[in-house]
Parts: structure tokens; C-alpha cells; sequence
């Protein structure tokens, strides 16, 4: 869809998608398999993790949904912050408005390793050299690349920290 709005000079309405789609369509989004897997293991195994993001807390045209709550919303609903579930600490959950705030925030948390769905970031010249990338392409669109290791699922990214 994107691309195809993108193609026909709709720019401005897939950011307008987008928002709606971050903001409150978000919660009925569904988790990807594997997923709950990955983090019972790192868990069971005593690794700490982090979520670390970037977005706008709000659209950049359309109505100003608050895209920081609907994503604390939908980790809530799928049970990250649960204790019984993934029991994911909420301070470990870091929405960033900046890509230069994201990899600072890798580096303040001390990631060794760390997962994104976008090549061109982990790929950012500022990325903090000693920390393993991973690409997570679910649907193999992407090349390798020296810069990252890629995986097309969780069970392969849990494997890749065994």
C-alpha cells in the first residue's frame, strides 16, 4: 500500500494511514510467532532485555493520536509487562523520538546485541560498534549485509543467541 499511494503522489495520505494504524488500530495487531518463545527463553536464561524504539509521539498530519500510549497499550494487552508472562520490567520499554536518541539509548543500556526491522538503521554510521545487529526480515526483502546478521523469524533469532 505504501508504495503504491507513494507512486501515485499519496504521500500524505499513507502518513495519514500510518497514523491511524500506529495509533489506535495497533492494538489489533498481531504478534509474530515466536515471539512470546524468545522472550521466555531469554527469561529462563536470566537475560535482560530492552524494547527500543523510535517513532513521533504523535502524526505528522492527521488526527494526533498518541502513538507512544497505543504502543504501551498493545504490550500491554499482549501481556509483555505480566510477571506470569513475559515479565518484561516496564522501564525497559523506551520509545525514542530520534534515531540519534535510539542509539544512544543502545549504547546507555549496554545492548550486546540488538534487533530492527530497518536495514538503512543498523546500518547508521552513529550505531555503537560493539553491539551484534540483527536484521529481523520476515519476509526476506532484504540482501545480506556485512553491517548485520539476518533472520526471516524468532525461533532463527533465538537460535543466533544460544
Amino acid at each position: 500500500m505504501r508504495d503504491y499511494l507513494r507512486r501515485v503522489g499519496r504521500e500524505g495520505d499513507w502518513t495519514e494511514l500510518q497514523g491511524y494504524v500506529y495509533g489506535p488500530r495497533i492494538v489489533d495487531a498481531e504478534m509474530y510467532p515466536g515471539v512470546r518463545e524468545f522472550f521466555q527463553e531469554c527469561r529462563a536464561r536470566k537475560l535482560d532485555l530492552s524494547i527500543v524504539s523510535h517513532q513521533t509521539r504523535h502524526p505528522f498530519r492527521g488526527p494526533q493520536y498518541d502513538l507512544h500510549a497505543s504502543a504501551r497499550e498493545w504490550l500491554t494487552k499482549n501481556g509483555f509487562y505480566d510477571q506470569s508472562s513475559f515479565g518484561l520490567p516496564s522501564e525497559h520499554v523506551h520509545f525514542e523520538l530520534t534515531k540519534q536518541a535510539k542509539l544512544d539509548r543502545i549504547a546507555q543500556e549496554g545492548c550486546t546485541s540488538f534487533v530492527d526491522d530497518l536495514p538503512e538503521f543498523l546500518e547508521e554510521p552513529g550505531f555503537p560498534p560493539a553491539v551484534e545487529r540483527v536484521l529481523f526480515d520476515p519476509n526476506a526483502y532484504h540482501s545480506a549485509s556485512p553491517a548485520y546478521r539476518r533472520a526471516v523469524g524468532w525461533a532463527e533469532i533465538a537460535a543466533l543467541f544460544r
